[in-house]
């Protein structure tokens, strides 16, 4: 299966990942699925869609992603076109609540899953219970991107 994310519909409806800041949320989109593998197995491939010319992402910290920036086109425009070159449209999966984009996707054979199936998982819903019992998930991504750098500074130090 290939899961193709249309990125900043999926930030705008998902509470957790909506940052004060773009590249946090962004970010917080990347992490998110890098953690909680929403998209299932590591056979799937996942690619993950902005709007806009690049823009900055850790690709170091995000390896199982593909993002594309939409350049000069909408982000619908290049997912349509995704999955118009896909040699299989059946094997696609669009991640959206935009309701003319999903509907061309399925015209060409996508499948379509709303944002709250997405981001809703079995492994997030089993995760997110450990973290709330921490109090992480009323961290910004910027402040547990800090502390990681804090902590990694410290374990390092101790480990010489």
């Amino acid at each position: 299966m290939h899961y193709i994310v249309d990125g900043y519909n999926v930030i705008r409806k998902t509470p957790f990942l909506d940052q004060d800041k773009l590249k946090d949320a962004r970010a917080a989109l990347l992490e998110f699925i890098e953690i909680y593998r929403p998209h299932g197995s590591t056979n799937n491939t996942i690619t993950v869609v902005f709007d806009g010319r690049e823009g900055y992402v850790d690709a170091q910290a995000h390896q199982n992603s593909c993002v594309i920036f939409s350049r000069g086109q909408s982000a619908d425009e290049l997912i349509v076109a995704l999955v118009e070159q896909t040699a299989n449209p059946r094997s696609v999966r669009v991640i959206s609540d935009d309701k003319e984009l999903t509907a061309r996707c399925r015209l060409r054979g996508a499948q379509s899953i709303a944002v709250k199936s997405f981001v809703d998982s079995p492994r997030k819903k089993i995760a997110l219970k450990q973290h709330k019992a921490d109090g992480f998930e009323k961290l910004t991504y910027g402040e547990r991107r800090t502390i990681n750098e804090q902590m990694r500074k410290i374990w390092l130090k101790e480990a010489q």
